[in-house]
């Protein structure tokens, strides 16, 4: 190829890349925005500037460290930060903090300051556009590493044809087709990776956490290490290997649990040069057998051509001891023997031996893994050898830190919740839960890879790579016998048709294809290993169902290639047959006469196809989307079809591409289309309220999820965040919630912010001496004493009389001396406290579930009932002398209230979805805060008087006069906190934030925040 021809290749190359990212930031940025574009449409999740709230809670950590770093100089980057010197992390003094790592920001901020000299541009707009970008350039590395791959299997088989006629060397094109084949395979690998709903809901606008860069950076990383494994020479393997590391690095500040995709980078390497290694052997012994037999011929008969022609050929393979040229005398070896059997012999002596790509793996591997633990190094220090030993631990075991009796916090995580393959909701037989669980379900484990057509061309691809993997390593043969014949005659003989041929297109062409059965080992055993990593992986946890995508993406692009190459190959083939010359001696790389097998074969893969699409496009339309979208888009990729059936007449192979992309591009364009900003102007309002009114010392004691929103919009403290999310830091927030028991609440948010789990480790060593149930003992010393004042902890812990008339004593074994009682209540009741402040939302109402199993655990390991909580989407307004019928969602409850003249509620009855009356007990929750029936305790969270008399509760609280919204929840949890303070209208709320947002299906969506003080 000359420099124009490969100058155009490149261009080409880059347009197709610029093309597919600008598509996909395209996909990823506009659906979000446009439902804001109204001038009345969401100002709830409207900012100042105009742009929507970011749309992942943890977000707010990157946010706000970045619009820091942004506001300084480089001076300031750092690449880790500590959040115990972080005043907006941490309420404590506990050693939960741990470190932040600051790749995400540090990246945020330069590109700030890149793009700040524009008007109008703010850091929040910067960080409001990254993900996508970010997200968007993991075409990039895909892309080429696909097409390079398939443009080398391309100009391989070009070797064969060329000699089949010397008057029409390339009947179609060989080279063209390996390009057309590389682009085709290229653009779907790279547009599965950026649009797979794996990463498309990480990475949509809004999006600013970690989870961006894990397309991209493990994208860079395992794909340089796999070139630098294939490269032939020093300086590309030192490149490729360098690369490699310095994308493990910038990994490594984005993601904590880096060192996973650098186990699936070293295992894929250890397999390769094993692999390598093995085929090496068995190929020796192979060639050591064919000299043998080749003596042998060679002896007896020396004096004929034929054998002169074997004899001259074991010349050029007797020197064995070169490793690096054994698989090419091997190569010459198979051909000296089939031409043989064939009648034709060829002098292989004349020809140079080109280096094999085999071997190259063994110091490629070396290289780059020394490049990759020398760049960790220098970055993260000794810490790195730490990181890769806890991997075992990290994939194999619980997620709790602390002792295993509490909760683990990642098995009630969606995305950590481990992946089932069976699946209930959808059907009853056991082939709909399959259906379910591995493809049909929109949210089944193995549709967040791909559709069922990207599925299937892996599944088949993936086992074509194994089956030549195993080919070459156990026979030495790549691909098949017939392209293998052609191979070594067209590696190892001077045709007549070389003459005409420049002598740089004749050894590049031996160079290939002796280099072809090395890359088909090292790519097949690299993407099956990092594939089965993945996999193996996923199982551990929904979270990780984004490592087996990028591998998956990878092997269905080349399958797409392959397929194309092969089509166009038996093309090739039948008109080869027909413009080959009779006697031509090297027509033995070509049926003698037309055959029916390369029709028969394209015809059997062209109904594959059909029925692949077919299958494809019925899972891609789906319910979900709307029939509208659905359409638009079936319109337009039938179009694209039919337009590239009449430019290309491929409209088979170009619909098989369209429908594997078809999915993910909907999932995608569906996943940022519904991804709602978690941030509201309700919750803004509240935060302005606390950081206007409270004490620049203040605690907010809440739920986790948004502690990192709390800390950038309120600019307080707070208890819990993702930082110190566990099982045991989120059973006692989770009790603090679920309690009936306001004092003890108060007592454990003192406990929280003062000092952590010290309190809880220190019993729980203590208890370690006496007994394996530490925990629990630990655990209920904590919730006796903490409720009471010092003096009363103090005589309860150490045995002695309680002047108050409080109840609570603990077994003689739990009791403490002195010293260890004073201990511990310095930690529990501290001589200074922060004032802390209870924030409800309307959010934590939808996550009762996980707060529950955390709160109400009862350390037997059997988890008892949480509460049952519905909540009605509108205010409902009942006059008095008026009735109502009130329906709860999602659960076909229906209650009926009627208020007489007084505006007193009389004949209330609950009625269950079937119309059967069941039990209820009814409080009214006043404007002013009290109850019209029911005395209140002097409690800031009152407790309703009474005793629930029926099964279920119903509050009726109201906003506005005679304006009352509901909540329905079972006797259980009637009186829990998070209930009580969420529904009561009481005299110490610091501020309570109601906001109705409208829906296209006329419904109201509520947003309401309650902040209560609880003191000192």
């Amino acid at each position: 190829m000359n420099t124009t021809d490969r100058n155009n290749r490149i261009s080409r190359d880059i347009a197709v890349c610029a093309l597919i990212v600008l598509a996909s930031i395209l996909l990823h940025s506009l659906s979000l925005p446009l439902l804001y574009v109204a001038p009345d449409a969401r100002d709830e999740y409207r900012t100042e500037s105009g742009l929507p709230y970011l749309t992942e809670l943890d977000s707010y950590l990157y946010c706000r460290l970045t619009e820091d770093l942004a506001e300084g100089d480089i001076s300031d980057y750092t690449l880790r930060h500590s959040r115990g010197d972080d005043p907006y992390i941490s309420a404590n003094a506990t050693g939960e903090e741990g470190d932040v790592v600051m790749g995400l920001p540090i990246l945020g901020a330069t590109v700030y300051k890149l793009l700040s000299w524009i008007p109008g541009v703010t850091p929040y707009n910067v960080i409001y556009w990254l993900a996508p970008f970010l997200a968007s350039f993991a075409a990039i590395p895909v892309y080429f590493f696909v097409s390079r791959r398939l443009r080398r299997l391309g100009r391989s088989s070009r070797v064969c044809r060329s000699h089949v006629s010397s008057e029409n060397s390339d009947p179609i094109g060989a080279a063209a087709v390996g390009i057309r084949s590389g682009r085709l395979g290229g653009l779907v690998a790279a547009v599965l990776v950026v649009a797979a709903g794996a990463f498309s809901w990480h990475t949509h606008a809004g999006f600013y956490d970690t989870d961006m860069g894990l397309a991209l950076l493990p994208c860079a990383f395992l794909l340089c290490y796999a070139e630098a494994l294939l490269a032939k020479d020093l300086r590309r393997r030192i490149a490729w290997g360098f690369g490699s590391g310095l994308a493990l690095c910038a990994l490594s500040t984005f993601w904590r649990a880096y060192y996973a995709y650098f186990c699936i980078g070293a295992a894929a390497a250890f397999c390769t040069v094993f692999a390598v290694l093995l085929a090496f052997i068995f190929r020796k012994i192979r060639m050591a057998c064919a000299c043998g037999n080749a003596n042998a011929t060679g002896t007896a008969d020396a004096s004929g051509p034929s054998g002169a022609a074997d004899a001259s050929g074991l010349s050029g393979t007797a020197d064995a001891s070169d490793p690096s040229g054994a698989a090419d005398a091997l190569v010459a070896s198979d051909a000296s023997d089939r031409n043989s059997e064939s009648g034709n012999s060829i002098d292989t002596s004349t020809n140079p031996a080109a280096r094999s790509t085999m071997l190259t793996a063994v110091p490629g591997a070396l290289i780059g893994l020394a490049a990759q633990v020398l760049c960790c190094l220098l970055v993260r220090g000794t810490e790195f050898f730490r990181d890769i030993a806890g991997i075992a631990g990290n994939v194999g075991g619980s997620l709790a830190n602390g002792d295993t009796s509490y909760p683990d916090a990642g098995s009630f995580v969606s995305e950590l919740r481990q992946v089932s393959l069976l699946a209930d909701g959808y059907g009853n037989s056991t082939s709909d839960r399959i259906l379910n669980g591995f493809a049909a379900y929109a949210e089944g484990t193995l549709n967040k890879l791909g559709a069922w057509p990207v599925l299937i061309v892996t599944a088949v691809t993936a086992a074509f790579l194994v089956y030549w993997g195993c080919r070459i390593v156990f026979t030495g043969v790549s691909v098949s016998d017939a392209s293998d014949r052609a191979i070594a005659n067209g590696a190892d003989s001077e045709p007549s048709s070389s003459e005409n041929a420049p002598p740089s297109e004749s050894c590049s062409s031996r160079s290939t294809v002796c280099d072809l059965s090395g890359e088909l080992l090292i790519t097949a055993v690299f993407l099956g290993v990092w594939l089965a990593c993945g996999l193996f992986i996923m199982l551990k946890g929904a979270r990780f169902v984004t490592i087996p995508v990028l591998p998956v993406s990878v092997v269905c692009g080349l399958g797409l290639g392959l397929l194309h190459l092969r089509l166009n190959a038996g093309k090739a083939e039948e008109r080869s047959v027909s413009d080959t010359v009779s006697d031509n001696p090297l027509a033995a790389c070509a049926p003698t006469a037309p055959s029916a097998r390369p029709t028969l074969l394209r015809n059997a893969l062209y109904i594959g196809i059909i029925a692949l699409a077919v299958a494809g496009w019925a899972f891609a339309v789906r319910p979900e989307f709307g029939t509208v979208p659905c359409i638009i888009a079936g319109a337009a990729a039938l179009a694209i079809g039919i337009v590239l059936y009449v430019v290309r007449r491929a409209a088979l192979i170009n619909l098989l591409a369209v429908t594997l992309i078809f999915s993910p591009i909907m999932a995608c364009v569906g996943g940022s289309y519904s991804a709602i900003p978690d941030g509201t102007d309700t919750l803004q309002a509240m935060c302005d309220a606390i950081r206007e009114q409270t004490e620049p010392d203040a605690v907010i004691a809440s739920w986790w999820d948004y502690g990192y929103f709390y800390e950038y919009a309120a600019k307080r403290l707070t208890l819990g965040d993702g930082g110190n999310f566990n099982g045991e830091w989120n059973y006692w927030l989770g009790q603090a919630l679920m309690t009936d028991d306001v004092t003890l609440t108060k007592g454990i948010c003192r406990m929280l912010a003062s000092c952590g789990l010290d309190a809880s480790h220190l019993l729980m060593e203590r208890y370690k001496k006496d007994g394996a149930d530490y925990a629990r003992r630990a655990t209920d010393v904590l919730k006796t004493i903490l409720p009471l004042r010092r003096e009363e902890a103090y005589c309860v812990l150490t045995g002695k009389p309680v002047d108050a008339p409080i109840d609570p004593a603990l077994a003689e074994r739990d009791l403490l001396d002195t010293a260890a009682a004073n201990e511990l209540l310095a930690l529990t009741h501290p001589a200074e406290t922060h004032p802390i402040y209870l924030v409800l939302s309307e959010d934590m109402l939808h996550k009762i579930g996980a707060i529950g199993t955390f709160g109400r655990w009862d350390f037997s390991g059997n988890n008892p009932s949480t509460p049952y909580v519905r909540r009605t989407d509108s205010a409902t307004v009942i006059e008095p002398g008026q009735s109502a019928e009130i329906t709860f969602p999602d659960c076909g409850y229906t209650l009926h209230v009627e208020r007489d003249s007084s505006g007193d509620f009389t004949n209330c009855s609950l009625h269950n979805k079937d119309g059967n009356k069941t039990t209820v007990t009814i409080r009214v929750v006043p404007l002013e805060g009290g109850s019209a029936d029911n005395a209140m305790t002097d409690e800031p969270l009152p407790r309703f008087a009474e005793a629930a008399a029926g099964a279920f509760t119903v509050y009726l609280r109201e906003d506005s006069p005679s304006t009352y919204r509901s909540l329905l929840c079972d006797s259980y949890g009637a009186d829990f906190i998070i209930i009580r303070g969420f529904m009561m209208n009481g005299n110490t709320l610091l501020y309570r934030g109601v906001t109705e947002i409208p829906e296209s299906n006329g419904s109201t969506s509520l947003h309401e925040v309650a902040v209560w003080e609880l003191g000192q």
